[in-house]
């Protein structure tokens, strides 16, 4: 892992009555092999549960880090789907990948 570059929190995530917390980090994006690696890290609210931790590609350093918050938010819609960023009911506030898996649609 790289360094720390953003984080956040996500509410909503309720386990055995008890509201449970979901942070998520990202790191500094680094070259990899002719492209961009961004690392993030999924907490999960599950206590018997490990941390996820992936990376996702980009072909430059922005590509990857929005292509990382994509995942996240795609993978926590996923699991949790009554997770939110500030207020419940108005989602995550981040990019999502949806049917494209992070690649833009041919025209037509």
């Amino acid at each position: 892992m790289t360094e720390l570059i953003c984080d956040r929190e996500f509410g909503g995530v309720v386990i055995d009555g008890i509201e449970r917390r979901i942070i998520v980090e990202w790191f500094k994006p680094v070259r990899d092999r002719g492209d961009w690696r961004c690392d993030w890290t999924i907490h999960r609210p599950d206590l018997d549960t490990e941390a996820l931790k992936r990376h996702s590609f980009g072909v430059d350093s922005a590509q990857a880090l929005l292509l990382a918050m994509g995942m996240v938010g795609d993978i926590i819609q996923h699991e949790y789907p009554d997770a939110f960023w500030l207020e419940a009911g108005q989602g995550l506030g981040l990019p999502t990948l949806g049917e494209t898996g992070g690649r833009e649609r041919e025209p037509g």
